[in-house]
């Protein structure tokens, strides 16, 4: 499917090969793999379209290892590192986490008494 540079010269052929070399990432519904295909493909598309998909640099087998690595152990294993911990008594969403604590709220003065002490 995306063996050639034909096949990678149009817009449905870089959503299918997208698609295609990210398949089980969509499966599982990895929101970060499609976030991210949102936000590159337009750059992607439009250097294809100024520079010619054959005058873009071939990637390296060396290069696509260290990206495959980065997808799937660097960034899972960040992500478990950036996970609140679950410790009983302790905040248990990231919003608990990340929001921080508030002082309460000072008491409203009392209103003045009408009379006098004299």
């Amino acid at each position: 499917r995306c063996r050639t540079r034909e096949s990678l010269a149009t817009t449905a052929g870089l959503d299918s090969c997208f698609q295609h070399t990210h398949s089980r990432e969509l499966a599982e519904g990895d929101q970060f793999a499609a976030a991210l295909w949102q936000r590159i493909s337009p750059q992607l598309r439009t250097a294809v379209a100024t520079v010619g998909i054959s005058n873009l640099p071939r990637v390296s087998a060396a290069e696509l290892a260290r990206v495959r690595q980065i997808a799937e152990t660097d960034v899972p294993q960040l992500r478990r590192m950036s996970a609140p911990q679950l410790v009983p008594g302790k905040a248990t969403t990231r919003r608990e986490v990340q929001a921080p604590a508030r002082p309460p709220s000072p008491a409203a003065p009392s209103p003045p008494t009408s009379g006098s002490d004299a």
